[in-house]
């Protein structure tokens, strides 16, 4: 289409780029009208810092609407490719986390649980050219070539970003598939992507593929979460634990309570799920699990007004690249 529509980012950021990860304060993500973001090339290992202008993001999300002859609600919609939806599989009986452990295995061959990801993240902590630590995540499909996840799964304080991310599709064996996939670049808001104290309530990141599974695979709509209490919602990821490693497992149950930025919540998850979505009955994301409080309550991200807009226009993009 538009030879400009390269990357809606670039036309709207003030930036500076390095070849190293930058070191830069902690600062919030604002209401206002601009946030600070990061951007890191998984290809070219650079960096880039910049100020995201929101007023123009979404002047400019409606106009590539326009263009691709779509409005919001159309671009907003879960996308199901003719993949039949199924219940959990069941058969295991998993050590619990909330007591009683209510998670249930499910098929990720099946829509919506096809949407969603294992990782495998690797890093060279030794520095010696070789990957020496591997750890495990979740991450689920937002569009064609858009995955969403948790910040901590890319970026620690104490050793920057991962220096390998694997990410697998319709992952259901303890053995991990021989068949994996990279990212291109991501993005962060330096509010935790930072070397000096990564906020949790902006422990998110948006994720350009280089591959498009979501047109196989299907992907989550998503929305400015709900306020009220008592929200039904599901969590779907892959726990790293025992006999649970390597399949998907679900749990559903209700937001007890929330903050601007965080939900909470007992609905059950392991370690290996983080950057789980938090969905509710249409399929549509409103969150993202990152973390717990042991035995007491989990906590997810909310899909904030502002987090909402770039990852519909990472979407935008790949509407344009792959259609």
């Amino acid at each position: 289409m538009k030879a400009k529509w390269k990357n809606a980012l670039a036309l709207i950021v003030a930036t500076m780029v390095s070849s190293t990860v930058a070191s830069v304060t902690a600062s919030a993500e604002t209401t206002g009208s601009s946030i600070p973001i990061v951007t890191y090339d998984y290809v070219t290992k650079t960096t880039s810092n910049s100020v995201l202008d929101m007023d123009e993001l979404r002047s400019y999300n409606r106009e590539l609407m326009t263009e691709l002859e779509m409005n919001e609600e159309s671009a907003n919609e879960a996308y199901n490719p003719a993949l039949m939806a199924d219940n959990a599989i069941g058969g295991l009986d998993p050590d619990s986390i909330i007591p009683p452990d209510d998670q249930v295995q499910v098929n990720p061959n099946y829509y919506p649980y096809s949407a969603v990801l294992m990782l495998r993240l690797g890093r060279d902590t030794d520095n010696d050219g070789s990957i020496n630590v591997w750890s495990r995540g979740t991450g689920f499909l937002e569009g064609n070539d858009v995955m969403v996840t948790a910040g901590h799964c890319f970026w620690s304080t104490a050793n920057g970003w991962v220096d390998e991310c694997r990410i697998y599709s319709k992952q259901n064996s303890s053995t991990p598939n021989t068949t994996y996939y990279h990212p291109w670049s991501w993005v962060c808001s330096t509010a935790y992507a930072n070397s000096t104290y990564a906020d949790p309530n902006f422990d998110w990141c948006v994720v350009t593929l280089q591959d498009n599974l979501g047109g196989t695979n299907g992907w989550f709509g998503r929305k400015v979460g709900e306020d009220e209490p008592s929200y039904q919602v599901t969590i779907s990821g892959y726990p790293y634990s025992g006999s649970k490693s390597g399949f998907q497992y679900k749990d559903s149950g209700y937001i007890d309570s929330s903050t601007t930025y965080i939900y909470n919540y007992e609905i059950d998850t392991e370690g290996g799920q983080s950057g789980s979505p938090i969905y509710d009955a249409n399929n549509d994301a409103i969150g993202v699990h990152t973390s717990t409080t042991t035995g007491t309550m989990n906590h997810g991200v909310r899909i904030t007004n502002d987090l909402y807009n770039i990852i519909l226009n990472r979407y935008l993009e790949g509407v344009e690249r792959w259609s």
